[in-house]
């Protein structure tokens, strides 16, 4: 009895170690495939991009909107002088 229960524990923690070891997603899935690449250049406010200045802290910014169709997007540290902080969920 005892080296039953040894071999269920034993299983359970390889099951729980290999579980553990694989990568949680962090976004939705989509049908197509994007790439995000941050970059240091700045970005004006005229760019495929909408901001919202953050009210915790207005010198940084959130993108909350993405204007252009581009599948491979190289995200600014920078858009009109803020510092870009969060991603909005509908970006």
């Amino acid at each position: 009895m005892r080296r039953r229960v040894q071999q269920i524990l034993c299983g359970v923690l390889i099951v729980g170690t290999v579980l553990a070891s694989q990568p949680l997603p962090v976004f939705a899935e989509t049908d197509t495939e994007t790439v995000v690449d941050t970059s240091e250049e700045e970005v004006k406010a005229d760019a495929d991009y909408e901001i919202k200045v953050n009210e915790d802290n207005p010198d940084t910014a959130t993108i909350v909107k993405y204007k252009g169709n581009e599948k491979e997007l190289k995200i600014p540290e920078y858009i009109d002088g803020k510092k870009i902080t969060k991603i909005g969920e509908e970006a």
